[in-house]
């Protein structure tokens, strides 16, 4: 892995590169590619959370332990989409789409988001 003075991180929602970082004691530290470092969204997914829910699919047979700590990391499958808050209060229950609706994003399990089918890509 090659190392330098700048690198790059990657948005938690989307996966693009987002912000650059800089290794400020000069080391030649930092990897190119950084990968998601924190929860803070790029600029369009911000304007995609002004618009909507980010829902996002992830494996059915995703364990607790994914989804527990500071940055969940669930296995992702593809599929990357923005509902109204409406959409989501009408599809999921009470206590899921209040969640959602608070956090801007929400994990769906493969099954469900077939069984919705909402559509990939």
């Amino acid at each position: 892995m090659e190392k330098s003075y700048v690198g790059m991180a990657n948005c938690f929602f989307c996966n693009k590169p987002s912000m650059i970082l800089i290794d400020r004691r000069l080391r030649n530290t930092l990897p190119m590619n950084v990968g998601v470092i924190d929860m803070t969204p790029c600029s369009e997914c911000r304007s995609y959370m002004d618009k909507g829910v980010i829902l996002i699919s992830i494996k059915d047979d995703t364990k607790e332990e994914d989804m527990k700590g500071p940055q969940p990391n669930p296995y992702r499958t593809g599929g990357w989409v923005v509902m109204t808050d409406e959409a989501v209060e009408r599809l999921f229950p009470t206590e899921f789409s209040k969640a959602a609706i608070k956090m801007r994003f929400m994990f769906i399990e493969d099954s469900v988001w077939n069984h919705l089918k909402i559509p990939r890509g």
